[in-house]
């Protein structure tokens, strides 16, 4: 996993799936494994996604986490922040 770099020379993480998973989990304060366990998924499966490794089900998985973790589906899944009416 590596940055980008923004104007005027600041670093962003990359939006990928891999980020944004470790996000997750670090907001939660979880290790990999208590990650997988809190989510259904296999603690050695969730190491890997955030390795960089595509879930089989990709969709599936992110609706797992997300109503696991309260984070937003749309986000998790894109990587886009959802659109909210005004």
């Amino acid at each position: 996993m590596s940055a980008e770099t923004a104007p005027g020379g600041a670093w962003v993480p990359e939006n990928t799936f891999a980020m944004r998973l470790a996000m997750v989990r670090a907001r939660q304060k979880w290790n990999c494994a208590k990650a997988g366990e809190a989510c259904g998924i296999d603690g050695e499966s969730w190491r890997l996604y955030e390795r960089g490794r595509r879930p089989f089900g990709y969709e599936d998985v992110c609706r797992k986490i997300a109503d696991a973790t309260g984070c937003d589906f749309v986000w998790l899944l894109t990587g886009q922040m959802p659109v909210t009416d005004r």
